[in-house]
C-alpha cells in the first residue's frame, strides 16, 4: 500500500471543496447535493479499501449504511419538526383571532346589557306614568261621581220642595 503525504491529503481536500462549489452544495444544514458528493466519494473509498482488505471494506460499508440511516432519520425529524412548528404557528394565529373575537363579543355583550338596562328603565318610567294616569282618572271619576251624587241629592231636595 503506497504511502500518502500531507500534501496529497490537502490536494484532495481542495478538490473536494472545488467539487462542492461546482455543484453549488450548501455549506451547512441538510443538503442533498452535498450528500450525493460525499456518498460517491465514500463509495469509491470503500471500493479502494475492499480491494486491499475485505473485512475493513465491509466495516466501512456498514458504517456508510448506519450513517445514511442516521441522516434519513434526521431528515424525517427535521421535516416533522417544521410541520409541527407550522401547526403551532397556525394555532397561535387562530388563538389571536379567537381572542379578538372574544373581545369583540364581550364589548357587544356589554353594549347589549346597557341597552337592556336602558329599556328596563324606560319601561319602568312608562309603567309609573301609566299608574299615575290611571290614578288621576280614578280620582277624576270619583270627583265626578261625588259631584253627580251631590247634584242628585240637591235635585231630589229641590224636587221635594217643589212638589
Amino acid at each position: 500500500m503506497p504511502k500518502h503525504t500531507r500534501e496529497d491529503a490537502l490536494h484532495l481536500q481542495k478538490k473536494l471543496c472545488n467539487e462542492l462549489k461546482e455543484v453549488q452544495a450548501s455549506k451547512c444544514g441538510l443538503c442533498a447535493t452535498r450528500r450525493k458528493v460525499y456518498d460517491s466519494i465514500f463509495k469509491e473509498l470503500i471500493v479502494q479499501i475492499k480491494d486491499e482488505d475485505e473485512i475493513l471494506g465491509e466495516i466501512l460499508s456498514r458504517i456508510r449504511d448506519e450513517h445514511n440511516m442516521t441522516i434519513d432519520a434526521n431528515q424525517i425529524l427535521s421535516n416533522k419538526s417544521i410541520t409541527y412548528g407550522l401547526q403551532k404557528q397556525i394555532e397561535a394565529d387562530n388563538l389571536d383571532e379567537i381572542a379578538q373575537k372574544i373581545d369583540n363579543l364581550e364589548n357587544e355583550n356589554e353594549l347589549l346589557r346597557q341597552c337592556i338596562k336602558n329599556l328596563k328603565y324606560e319601561a319602568s318610567k312608562r309603567e309609573a306614568r301609566k299608574i299615575e294616569m290611571s290614578e288621576q282618572k280614578r280620582c277624576a271619576r270619583e270627583k265626578e261621581i261625588n259631584f253627580l251624587t251631590d247634584l242628585k241629592e240637591r235635585l231630589i231636595l229641590v224636587h221635594k220642595k217643589i212638589s
